[in-house]
């Protein structure tokens, strides 16, 4: 098994050298391990590395768990980084 930070990291490394394969694997790890307190984090990485899927099922995450995601570290780091991804998640509640 690959921990997430791992996937993480191979995800980034798949996208920056056009591994598709391997991309499309990474993403499929990552999408399981989502949760409450990495979710933001997921989300503006998807959105960073045009990988739609995740990125649709990470928003879709969002939005079931928004008050408890809305309270995370990450969320606020979202919220000074990537405003834009704030607004689109507000305007899907």
């Amino acid at each position: 098994d690959v921990s997430l930070d791992m996937a993480m990291d191979l995800f980034v490394a798949a996208d920056r050298f056009s591994v598709e394969r391997l991309k499309r694997s990474c993403e499929r790890t990552i999408l399981t391990s989502i949760n409450i307190q990495n979710a933001a984090s997921v989300l503006q990485a998807a959105d960073m590395h045009s990988a739609d899927g995740l990125r649709q099922n990470c928003f879709k995450f969002i939005l079931r768990n928004f008050d408890e995601v809305s309270k995370t570290a990450g969320f606020e780091e979202m919220g000074r980084s990537n405003m834009g991804l704030v607004f689109e998640i507000l305007k899907g509640r």
